[in-house]
C-alpha cells in the first residue's frame, strides 16, 4: 500500500511538510476550501476540504490549520 500523507492546512508549515513528504516519494494530498485558489508545491494534490474522500484515502494525517473563531 502507498502511504499517502494527507494535510488540512497549507500555510507556511503545511507547505513545508508537504514539500519534505512529496521529495520523499509519498503521496500527498492537502485540502482547502477553495482548492483552485492555492499554489501547492510540486506533486501535492489539492482537494477540497468538503470531500469525505481524502479521509477515506489518508494513512497518515497532520492538521496545521488553525481553528475557527469558535474554537
Amino acid at each position: 500500500m502507498q502511504r499517502t500523507l494527507t494535510l488540512v492546512g497549507l500555510g507556511y508549515s503545511g507547505q513545508a511538510i508537504a514539500r519534505r513528504a512529496a521529495m520523499a516519494g509519498w503521496r500527498v494530498v492537502a485540502t482547502a476550501r477553495e482548492p483552485s485558489a492555492v499554489q501547492a508545491p510540486e506533486g501535492v494534490e489539492v482537494v477540497p476540504f468538503a470531500s469525505i474522500r481524502w479521509l477515506a484515502e489518508a494513512t497518515h494525517l497532520v492538521v496545521t490549520a488553525p481553528p475557527g473563531g469558535g474554537g
